[in-house]
């Protein structure tokens, strides 16, 4: 992401998508014919994740250009809910696949599946050409392509901060889930009913997000942090309850709120950074997020090791949750007060005048 941001910046994203997507093909390829775990880790790990990469950014850079600054916010959350139904529907998928084909098999037909994205890439090309031609695009310098600029903005250096908090150990909730739920006694059909769920009503709280965002009032950030603020606490309720009930409940809550934080996070990046930089800025916070994410698994697969349990995996990423919500108010409160003042100031010169 860190990479890729800026060469859309610089470059027609369009066409850094189709090679892109003949890069993940690639991966694929390679990956089918692999004979070693090494090779795997080498052609799907990177070459597939490369490649997959531009595809992922495209689709938000792209609305951000195209559409007007009323509609863009609104757009964007519309994007944001397609990684949602495939987190729900791909499992299932894979799953199928697996037993009909095999992991060969399975890799092989996705490879397919990727090759969709050499035609859209080659659409957003053409796009993306009209939109320079219309609003005459001048060359970037490199100073213009990397944009460091945005790491002087306090707003953005929060976020990049909460994200890096975030993506150390929320992950893990999933990751762990299952074996988290066997070891309050269930068995492992039940715990993937209670994680289908989650992700259920993960695209449930996307949709309602989506519905309701254009009548909400708050800024992003607030919207953000109050959903954060909720997810945050309820991750903690798999430790308290051990009732099957319960455990429903908190999965719902969970999946819906992390649903509505999830959809609500592009578009307030977009109001931090601007269109022009908004591309890099999903680069760099992906990068970082990522960064972060390498640390989560092992940190938590230690925790686990040490204490016999996932407790305090759970109380942690609720910490680290609070502890964000806590940065983001201290911005946003800070945000307000320098609003007034400049409104104050404002007035005051309409008054000399």
């Amino acid at each position: 992401g860190g990479v890729f941001g800026p060469v859309i910046n610089k470059y027609n994203g369009g066409y850094v998508c189709v090679i892109s997507g003949f890069v993940a093909f690639a991966g694929c390829i390679i990956s089918f014919f692999a004979t070693s775990v090494v090779i795997l880790i080498f052609s799907n790990g990177v070459l597939t994740a490369v490649g997959l990469s531009t595809p992922f950014l495209l689709p938000f850079v792209i609305v951000g250009e195209i559409f007007e600054e009323k509609r863009r916010g609104f757009m964007i959350t519309i994007i944001s809910l397609a990684p949602g139904i495939g987190t729900v529907l791909f499992p299932f998928l894979t799953g199928f696949l697996s037993d009909k084909y095999g992991w060969r098999g399975t890799i092989l037909i996705y490879g397919g599946l990727v090759l969709n994205v050499i035609p859209i890439g080659f659409l957003n090309a053409s796009v993306k050409k009209t939109l320079n031609k219309s609003h005459h695009a001048s060359p970037k310098s490199l100073k213009d392509i990397f944009t460091f600029s945005l790491f002087r903005k306090k707003e953005f250096l929060v976020l990049v901060f909460c994200i890096f908090l975030l993506n150390t150990l929320f992950p893990t909730i999933n990751l762990f889930f299952i074996d988290m739920i066997r070891d309050k006694g269930f068995d492992i059909a039940t715990g993937s009913a209670l994680l289908s769920i989650n992700g259920f009503m993960n695209v449930g709280g996307r949709l309602v997000n989506m519905a309701i965002s254009p009548f909400i009032k708050l800024s992003r950030m607030v919207q953000w942090t109050v959903f954060l603020f909720i997810v945050s606490v309820t991750v903690s309720f798999y430790v308290v309850f051990n009732d099957y009930a319960y455990l429903l409940g908190t999965s719902i809550v969970y999946g819906f709120f992390w649903g509505m934080c999830i959809i609500s996070y592009p578009a307030m990046l977009l109001d931090i950074a601007g269109q022009k930089r908004y591309a890099n800025a999903i680069g760099y916070t992906n990068l970082i997020g990522g960064i972060s994410g390498l640390f989560g698994a092992p940190a938590a697969g230690f925790i686990k090791d040490t204490t016999g349990s996932y407790d305090y995996v759970y109380y942690g990423t609720t910490a680290l949750g609070l502890l964000a919500c806590v940065f983001l108010l201290i911005t946003i409160f800070k945000r307000s007060r320098r609003r007034k003042s400049d409104m104050k100031q404002e007035e005051l010169e309409s008054t000399d005048l």
